[in-house]
Order: C-alpha cells, then sequence, then structure tokens
C-alpha cells in the first residue's frame, strides 16, 4: 500500500498522478466521452498505474458521476464504434455504466480535492438541499487554510456560486442537493 500512500499524501503529488492519469488513460481511450465503462473496469485501468489505487475513491466517486443510459453515443471499452447492442446487453444485465470521461473526471475530483467533498458532505447532514450563497459562505469559513490552499479555485467557487446562469443576484434564491453541490464545484481547472 505504500504507492497509494505516497499518491494521496499531498496535493502535489496528487495532482502529478492525475496528470500521469490523464496522459496514460488518453493512450487508451482518446475519445472518452464516447467509452462506455463499469467503476470496476476504471479500477483495473487504473492499478496498472499504481497497483493499490483504492476501489474505494472510485465507487465514492461514481456517485456523483452521471450513469450512461443513451446506447447509440457510446462503446464499451476496447470496441472501436458506438454499439447498441453491447451497451444495451450490459444495461439490461444489470451493470452501471458510466462515461469514462465523467468518472475520470469525478475521480481526479474526488483524489484531489477530497477534503472539500467530506466538507460539502458536512455541511448536507441533516438537508435535504440548501441555498447557493449560504454554501459557499459556510464552506469558504470552515475550510481552514490548509484546504483552501489545494481546494478549489477561484473560478470553481464562483460557478458554484453563480451558478449556471452565471448571476450572482440569484445566489440566495437558487437551491442546490447534495450531489448538486459536490458537482458544481468541479471545473474544467480542477486538477491543473
Amino acid at each position: 500500500m505504500e504507492g497509494g500512500r505516497t499518491v494521496i499524501a499531498t496535493p502535489e503529488n496528487r495532482r502529478a498522478f492525475v496528470e500521469l492519469m490523464r496522459t496514460q488513460l488518453n493512450l487508451v481511450a482518446p475519445k472518452p466521452k464516447e467509452v462506455a465503462m463499469t467503476a470496476l473496469d476504471f479500477h483495473d485501468m487504473l492499478v496498472l498505474l499504481l497497483d493499490d489505487f483504492p476501489l474505494d475513491l472510485i465507487i465514492e466517486a461514481s456517485d456523483f458521476a452521471p450513469r450512461v443510459v443513451d446506447a447509440a453515443c457510446h462503446h464499451l471499452i476496447g470496441q472501436p464504434a458506438p454499439d447498441r447492442g453491447g451497451i444495451a446487453s450490459a444495461l439490461a444485465n444489470g451493470e452501471v455504466l458510466f462515461s469514462m470521461h465523467d468518472l475520470q473526471r469525478m475521480v481526479e475530483f474526488r483524489l484531489v480535492y477530497g477534503e472539500v467533498l467530506e466538507a460539502v458532505g458536512r455541511y448536507y447532514q441533516g438537508r435535504a438541499e440548501s441555498c447557493r450563497y449560504e454554501l459557499v459562505k459556510s464552506l469558504r469559513s470552515k475550510l481552514s487554510a490548509g484546504i483552501r490552499a489545494c481546494g478549489p479555485s477561484e473560478g470553481a467557487w464562483q460557478r458554484l456560486l453563480c451558478g449556471p446562469t452565471g448571476s450572482i443576484l440569484t445566489c440566495k434564491l437558487e437551491t442546490l442537493t447534495y450531489v448538486e453541490a459536490a458537482t458544481a464545484t468541479v471545473g474544467k481547472d480542477h486538477g491543473s
């Protein structure tokens, strides 16, 4: 378990592993938005990079990744093109499929910003939803300086605060569920 501990030891190590993961997985699937896979498939690929990569981290991340339901847009890993039969068969067998892109994005976020997700989880204990303004205000005040240093960028905080409309005027009116809050902080710049 030494390798896994080293990877998660510091924010810098986590980000370095994310860069390695991006590079290597891009070689396997240059178009990850078209690839459908299970969380276990994704884990099988990551253990080739780090033999003790924690499965529980992928399972936690998969709770926030959207499920693949459209067989026309995806193909299973190893297949060259969309395959309605393969995807439909996997879904009929009860497999939970994710877009490789979405699952990878959430695994990266969970790896780099685990403390932020834990803080969001604590904030939502006993709550079904919260307004954007109160959530951001609480998270920013409760996160320690060390976590803030490796937390979301200012742009990610603004996206969380302003929502899809981009308007700060609606942040006290719009509410978010726990899953919406956790995924809203995932931005284009989360691993950089």
